[in-house]
């Protein structure tokens, strides 16, 4: 009978490598295919899917050894191995994309050219299952933090509402919106950071 996966984690905290390997060997292929997939076909040239898993996984046994997580269950180490693995894909995509967003400002200046419509194209993409969950969990971190008007703040923000109409709303000047904005901003910063670390 196959191990719980909350077992092979009290065993790796112990030191046990044979137990790192198992969970290893038991998520690295749907991994890679959530990787695989959310991956930009214009940056499989630049970003290798198996790297990024390689780095997701050295930063979760780390932090798992670490103590920084607790599992209830099973379902928590696959969703923990799953925010990892696209926190790392966003951090490449970022780099790649600040490389090429820098060269296609420079041909732009140069020649009077378009830069490439790649920004855009991610921004307007769905997101998937995935991503919609990761992105709502760090949301709800984010509210959970700052408190409940911050989360109204928010929540209104992401509706499409004005800064004028949440201060309205919220019974607020313009100025203390634009302070719980910035707030938000860089508890945004923090997690993501956090979680590329």
């Amino acid at each position: 009978m196959e191990q719980a996966s909350t077992e092979l984690v009290d065993r790796w905290r112990q030191g046990d490598h044979q137990a790192a390997n198992e969970l290893y060997q038991r998520y690295v292929e749907r991994l890679s295919g959530i990787v695989t997939a959310q991956l930009a076909d214009r940056l499989r040239s630049r970003t290798d899917a198996d790297d990024v898993l390689q780095s997701a996984c050295r930063s979760f046994f780390r932090r798992v050894k670490d103590g920084q997580f607790e599992f209830d269950a099973d379902d928590d180490v696959w969703k923990l191995l799953v925010t990892i693995s696209l926190n790392k894909l966003r951090s490449q995509v970022r780099k790649h994309s600040a490389a090429k967003r820098d060269a296609a400002q420079e041909v732009s200046r140069s020649n009077n050219q378009v830069p490439d419509d790649f920004h855009l194209e991610k921004l307007t993409e769905t997101p998937s299952p995935v991503e919609a969950f990761i992105f709502a969990e760090m949301i709800e971190r984010v509210s959970t933090k700052l408190g409940a008007d911050h989360a109204v703040l928010l929540q209104l923000r992401m509706e499409g509402h004005s800064q004028q109409e949440i201060a309205e709303a919220l019974q607020t000047s313009d100025r203390s919106i634009r302070r719980m904005l910035d707030n938000i901003r860089e508890a945004l910063n923090t997690e993501l950071e956090e979680a590329d670390d």
